[in-house]
Formats: C-alpha cells, sequence, structure tokens
C-alpha cells in the first residue's frame, strides 16, 4: 500500500509539472519570438511528438519481452497536449539485475529523469543569467482588446483544444480496440500497424509543419487541417461500406488523420496570437480545456467501443464537425475586432465611421491574409 501512495503521488507530481511545462512553454516561445514564433511552436509541439515516438523504443531493453502474452499498453505523452498511444508486448514480470533486489526496468526512469534534470537546469541557466539581456517580442494589448472580446475567444477556444485534444487521445487510445473488434477483426500486429501509422504521420506532419509555417499563414494551416480531418472522418464512418473489398481505405484515412491533426494545436496558438495577447493566464484556459478533453473523452468512449467499434468513427466524425462549427465562430468574431497588431485602432475607425476611405486597401489585404 505505501508503494501505492507514492507511486500516486509521483504520477500526480508529474502531471501538475506537465501542466506548467504546457503554459510556461507556449507562452515562453510567444514572448520570445512573437509574431514571428510560427515555425518554433512547430517546433516546440513537434518535439513533444519525437519524445513521445523514442519513449517506447528506449525503454523496451529494461522490459521483459513475453510474446506468448501479448497486450496493447496505451501510453500517453500531452502537449497540451499532444499524446501517444505506443503499441508494446504485454509483460507479465520484470527483468532484474544480479543481485535481484534493483529492477532493471527501473533504470529506464533513472536515465529519463536524468534528462529531465539536464534540460531543466539549462532552463534556470537561461532564466537566470539571460532575463534581461533579451527582451520580449510579444507586444501585450490586453487592454486595447478589451475583456469582453477577450472572454469571447478564449471560451470559443477552450471549447476547441477540448474537443481537438479530447478528440485526438480517444483516437490515438481505441484504434488498436476499434482494429480488432471491427467487422474485418484485424490481427493484433496489423492493429499495432495501424496504430503506429497513426502517430508516425501524426509526427511527421508536425516535422513538415516547421517548414510550411513559414510561408502559409497559421489560418490557412488550421484550414487545410480541419479539411483533411473532416475528410478522413467520413472516409473512416463508412468503414462497413468498404471492409471487405477496399479495407485499404481505412489505412490511407487513418493516415491522413494523423498528418492532419498534427499541427492543429500550435497552429491555433499562433493563429490566436494575431487577435488576443496570449498570456499566461490565456494560455492556461487553453490547457485546462485540452487536459478535461483529455480526462473525459477516453473515459466516457472507453465503455461504448467493445459493444459497437463504429463508435469511434461516428464520434471521430461528429467531434470533428463541433470544432470546424467552432472555429467558423470563431472566425466570424475575431474578424469582427481585426488583428491587435497595427490594424486594430484602424479597424476600429472603420467600424464606427463605416467610410473605409484610405483603408480600403488595408481591409483588402486583412482579407486576403485571412482568407476571407
Amino acid at each position: 500500500m505505501p508503494y501505492v501512495v507514492l507511486v500516486a503521488l509521483s504520477l500526480s507530481a508529474a502531471g501538475i509539472s506537465m501542466g506548467f511545462l504546457d503554459t510556461g512553454g507556449n507562452v515562453m516561445c510567444l514572448k520570445t519570438w512573437g509574431e514571428k514564433s510560427g515555425p518554433y511552436m512547430q517546433i516546440l509541439h513537434f518535439s513533444f511528438a519525437l519524445g513521445a515516438t523514442l519513449a517506447p523504443l528506449l525503454s523496451q531493453p529494461f522490459i521483459m519481452d513475453t510474446p506468448q502474452n501479448c497486450t496493447f499498453t496505451s501510453s500517453q505523452n500531452s502537449t497540451s497536449l499532444s499524446s501517444t498511444s505506443t503499441p508494446v508486448r504485454g509483460t507479465t514480470e520484470v527483468l532484474e539485475t544480479p543481485d535481484m533486489k534493483f529492477p532493471l526496468v527501473a533504470w529506464a526512469f533513472l536515465i529519463s529523469s536524468g534528462f529531465c534534470i539536464l534540460v531543466a537546469l539549462l532552463f534556470c541557466y537561461i532564466a537566470w543569467s539571460w532575463s534581461n539581456a533579451v527582451p520580449s517580442d510579444q507586444k501585450n494589448t490586453s487592454i486595447e482588446e478589451g475583456q469582453n472580446f477577450r472572454m469571447k475567444m478564449l471560451g470559443l477556444l477552450f471549447i476547441f483544444y477540448l474537443l481537438y485534444v479530447g478528440t485526438e487521445v480517444t483516437f490515438g487510445s481505441y484504434i488498436y480496440s476499434f482494429a480488432t473488434i471491427s467487422e474485418n477483426h484485424y490481427s493484433k500486429e496489423e492493429a499495432s500497424f495501424l496504430n503506429t501509422l497513426f502517430w508516425g504521420t501524426f509526427a511527421i506532419g508536425r516535422f513538415l509543419s516547421i517548414f510550411v509555417s513559414i510561408w502559409v499563414t497559421p489560418n490557412r494551416l488550421l484550414q487545410m487541417d480541419l479539411v483533411g480531418t473532416l475528410t478522413a472522418s467520413v472516409i473512416m464512418t463508412c468503414f462497413p461500406l468498404y471492409a471487405e473489398n477496399s479495407g485499404f481505405l481505412l489505412w490511407i484515412a487513418v493516415a491522413l488523420y494523423g498528418l492532419s491533426m498534427a499541427n492543429i494545436f500550435p497552429s491555433g496558438i499562433s493563429w490566436v496570437e494575431q487577435y488576443i495577447t496570449v498570456t499566461e493566464k490565456a494560455a492556461s484556459v487553453l490547457v485546462i480545456g485540452a487536459a478535461l478533453g483529455e480526462m473525459l473523452f477516453p473515459l466516457l468512449l472507453g465503455q461504448l467501443i467493445e459493444a459497437n467499434a463504429m463508435i469511434l468513427p461516428y464520434f471521430t466524425a461528429v467531434s470533428t464537425v463541433a470544432c470546424i462549427l467552432n472555429y467558423i465562430l470563431m472566425l466570424w468574431v475575431a474578424k469582427s475586432r481585426g488583428k491587435r497588431l497595427n490594424k486594430t485602432a484602424k479597424f476600429e475607425v472603420v467600424e464606427k465611421t463605416g467610410d473605409y476611405g484610405e483603408n480600403s486597401s488595408l481591409m483588402n489585404d486583412y482579407k486576403t491574409e485571412e482568407g476571407l
């Protein structure tokens, strides 16, 4: 019992620390690079996906291999929150060192904690030595934005990230189960490959977004991602129609879904930063929404998917449509105000007087940038 309490305390501390890291990392990126933070935000979130992909591979040598008792373990790592579900072989015992007192698997935790301590020390060094040397590129316009506008945008973003992260984690956690209990009854190996395909394309998508975001605006990226997720969701929803003769369509849909889901989180933050100042408190609202979706959606779907495997693609499609509608509403609210830097004041004059005058070209540029 004392060991269970100790593990619970350790996991609680890890969860709280991840919340701080999620919030602080995104805000720090925006404060450091300001309007030019797009590619750096993508790099930040790609690093989460890369770490979540490599961690199970690096820890595998420290775990007993028991192929006669294969199971599936879900491992979640949030960017938040980016999640990863990794198929690993089930274990019934843990390898121990020759003295049979110190389990070998403990070395995996010691090595990972060593990396964490090293990174923490580097961050402390940067915070103490460079805090006054590097000015922030983020311009705080919270007062000019108005509390009402900020509350509307943050409320919609809370719902958006709750739906997005909840769907991402749920899909990654149950795509293996969906494959094994669906009409085709995929083998465990095939289900594992399908799960790996999703998270592999997810990581690739985040890597590619680093370069794409240099030329494509965050708003365009969001639009492409949402169209991609909707297309993939529709294909997966129609799975019973092609399961027997065209099963490869499911693999294409899963790959497209992973690529499309990859950069929604960082692109959303970069996009909203154009309209409101993403402070620590604002970022915490997004992280709380993401964490809530990550906690609730898998719990609810887990109770239903065993009875009907198609619950997963149906849920994915409904959640995707809800995200798109929420995005359209956010775009409408943001359009009514305009970008917060350089243009906000001019837009306010135009809205009040109704006279575009010399601001007509500015309005046209704004609409062109936003794809409106």
